[in-house]
């Protein structure tokens, strides 16, 4: 079993169809705070599986409507907390987030992350990391870790499915350069509706049609898939 975190629906969405291209069943939950039901209920999975009530290719989706900042600060280290020395093997998690700006790397967001993971005070825990990893695990008996994968997506999500449906789709050159003046969400409703599709189902296609394919970022998130 391993899980996918990401910052909203629409990430919530993009795993879900990245699940099913690769086979894995998946449970969801949209998260809001710790103390909602979805956060619970995501908790308790790594209950059964500890007492070997799920099967190990079961896939445990989580999501966060609350942004970047609210699921690295709030949402994984209380994970963390929850879950950490309860299950003696290596428990794995995808991290897909926006880069946003240009200026921000993958190791903003490990410094973030670890900085966050260190100040829960856990006893004996210890933590390494490389250029797209975190390894979290115990100092005492290393069947107890959890591995943190972080894919950071060009801009945006919702961006790079943007620019994908304006380089398939033959659209009027002024509603091009509309869209382009729009912010995300607005741009990709706008898309929505010129194309007569429900967003959820545009962001499938853009897994189904393999728009991504080739994509640093996208070949890295389905090898974590298989791992």
């Amino acid at each position: 079993m391993f899980s996918a975190l990401g910052e909203g629906n629409n990430d919530g969405i993009f795993l879900e169809a990245v699940s099913d291209e690769n086979n894995f069943n998946h449970k969801s939950y949209l998260v809001q705070t710790r103390e909602d039901l979805g956060f619970r209920r995501f908790i308790s999975q790594y209950s059964d599986f500890r007492y070997n009530q799920i099967d190990n290719n079961d896939f445990v989706l989580i999501y966060s409507d609350g942004g970047k900042e609210n699921l690295l600060k709030n949402h994984l280290p209380e994970i963390i907390k929850s879950i950490f020395a309860q299950i003696p093997a290596k428990l794995n998690f995808i991290l897909l987030l926006d880069e946003d700006h240009a200026s921000e790397s993958i190791i903003t967001n490990i410094d973030l992350i670890k900085e966050c993971i260190s100040n829960l005070n856990i006893k004996l825990l210890a933590i390494r990391s490389d250029e797209s990893e975190i390894e979290i695990f115990s100092e005492v008996d290393d069947r107890f870790a959890i591995q943190l994968n972080l894919i950071m997506v060009p801009l945006t999500l919702e961006r790079q499915i943007i620019n994908k449906v304006l380089q398939n789709e033959s659209l009027p050159k002024k509603f091009v350069e509309k869209v382009l003046r729009l912010d995300d969400d607005s741009a990709l409703r706008l898309l929505c509706e010129k194309l007569k599709i429900e967003k959820h189902e545009l962001i499938r296609s853009s897994v189904e049609s393999h728009w991504f394919h080739g994509e640093p970022w996208f070949e890295l998130l389905s090898k974590n898939f298989r791992i």
